[in-house]
């Protein structure tokens, strides 16, 4: 395990697909990579730039998404997404990216993460299971 510091950097890439659009999501006829699915591009990227350096027992959440889409990109496209560590407080992690479809930035944001101890989160996972539902 390697020092959590400002700089780390990590990459995410996806093929557009028909699953991924805009269309598949409810959007008829807008056969463009998603939004949402950039979000998760972007969360990918970020969680790449840190996991090796994390703690034992220690992972990493999301708290904060803050995403510019600033263009289409259509189905047959890869689209990546690269992440920078940018600033390291205590538990929270936050990065910029840029997300690129191989012609132009298609998307650009901010993303904040939490380091969290694996076994305290999933003891509050079980909690709220445990609770009866209505």
């Amino acid at each position: 395990m390697a020092e959590m510091k400002q700089g780390l950097t990590g990459s995410a890439e996806v093929e557009v697909r028909v699953e991924n659009t805009a269309a598949a999501l409810g959007n008829a006829g807008v056969n463009v990579f998603a939004t949402p699915f950039m979000t998760a591009l972007m969360e990918h990227a970020c969680r790449n730039a840190v996991d090796s350096h994390l703690p034992d027992g220690t992972m990493t959440l999301g708290g904060l998404v803050e995403l510019r889409h600033l263009a289409p990109t259509p189905i047959g496209f890869r689209v990546r997404a690269e992440a920078r560590l940018v600033e390291v407080k205590g538990p929270k992690l936050a990065f910029e990216v840029r997300i690129h479809d191989g012609v132009e930035e298609v998307g650009s944001g901010k993303h904040v993460r939490f380091m969290v101890s694996e076994a305290e989160f999933r003891k509050k996972v079980a909690a709220k299971e445990a609770v009866k539902r209505p």
